[in-house]
């Protein structure tokens, strides 16, 4: 933006006293805006209503009238637009961004990463928002497949070799791994969801280790949880009336540093998203030394939100989609720590010689 560029959705476009050009960036930086109205309202139109800004009704990122088809919906938007003081935050206006989406592609919009392609039989007009929707990648292979390769196992689809989001090749330590991930692939039916495809997640992690970390920094980080875990029944813990707990005595860090490090870096990611998922070193290492299976673990991590819950009410899809999300992250990285740890090399006993 130094250079005189205002970067939009994707595009910097650089302005000229001649002509107006346009260099596509492969990421952006969205500006956050002011707040540009004093007041907020709703009025009813056509038997729907609308949201306006002072005297401005609300129009969608693809420029269409925004719409809903009653008062409290229009009521909530409302709500979320008068929430934002000085600046507007659109990620955090959920309401508004999944009416606009409806609204869009109702109108026959496909949306696809900030632009909105509407085909003709003479032309492709190619519309530029302000905000995008990420569209899902389609399936675009039939078959999954492992081939082994100087020692170490890779995914095919179709004839293509997997490769991580930095471009290294997708190799795993044995053969149980890649059939786990090969699997997640294979599961994907129509389109990719690759939020739910957590092995595959951690590999990539571990491959191209964006962060530079290493077994000591990972140990460090999981025994960070150590600390401050709530997951302490029937053990006697010291008192204090700093904000800050108490340190665990030396030998208790000292021995759990040390069974960490016994992991290797691949089992340390695991350890490391499994603890944070429940929030608990003790957890994680009582599942993973399976003292209590993924369900158990998964019900002391929420014993704050059940009793909540219990108490209040609980929001049916919400509660419900983060208990699912839980269970299936644990179960993951339990599933990774364990085939980490197997070989896929076969070991042969000799018989004993018959006294």
């Amino acid at each position: 933006m130094m250079l005189g560029f205002t970067v939009l959705t994707g595009r910097a476009f650089c302005a000229s006293l001649t002509s107006l050009s346009c260099v596509v960036s492969r990421r952006f930086y969205l500006a956050k805006r002011k707040r540009f109205f004093k007041n907020v309202g709703i009025v009813k139109s056509e038997g729907k209503f609308e949201v306006c800004l002072d005297q401005r009704k609300l129009k969608t990122p693809l420029g269409n009238h925004f719409t809903v088809p009653n008062e409290a919906l229009a009521v909530a938007v409302a709500t979320e637009w008068d929430a934002q003081l000085k600046e507007i935050n659109q990620h955090e206006m959920h309401l508004e961004t999944i009416c606009a989406r409806k609204r869009d592609m109702m109108l026959g919009f496909t949306v696809l990463t900030g632009r909105a392609f509407c085909a003709s039989l003479t032309s492709l007009s190619c519309v530029v928002s302000r905000r995008f929707y990420p569209a899902k990648r389609k399936r675009f292979f039939k078959n999954v497949g492992i081939v082994k390769s100087e020692g170490k196992f890779e995914v095919c689809l179709d004839q293509r070799k997997l490769k991580t989001p930095l471009g290294n090749h997708f190799t795993v330590p044995n053969e149980a791994l890649a059939v786990a991930v090969a699997t997640e692939w294979d599961a994907q039916l129509k389109e990719i969801n690759q939020h739910e495809m957590h092995l595959t997640t951690l590999c990539n992690t571990v491959l191209d280790n964006p962060s530079h970390k290493t077994e000591e920094s990972l140990a460090a980080e999981i025994l960070e949880f150590l600390e401050s875990d709530t997951v302490w029944h029937g053990v006697k813990l010291d008192t204090w009336s700093d904000l800050a707990s108490s340190s665990l005595p030396e030998e208790t860090s000292s021995a759990f540093l040390r069974h960490l490090l016994s992991y290797s870096l691949w089992g340390l990611t695991g350890l490391l998203y499994a603890t944070e998922s429940l929030k608990s070193a003790v957890l994680c290492m009582a599942a993973v030394s399976r003292v209590v299976d993924v369900d158990q673990a998964v019900s002391l991590s929420r014993l704050e939100t059940e009793f909540q819950t219990s108490r209040w009410g609980s929001v049916e899809w919400a509660h419900d989609l983060d208990r699912e999300q839980l269970r299936s992250r644990v179960a993951a990285a339990l599933l990774f720590v364990q085939l980490t740890g197997e070989s896929s090399s076969t070991v042969h006993k000799a018989t004993a010689a018959k006294a």
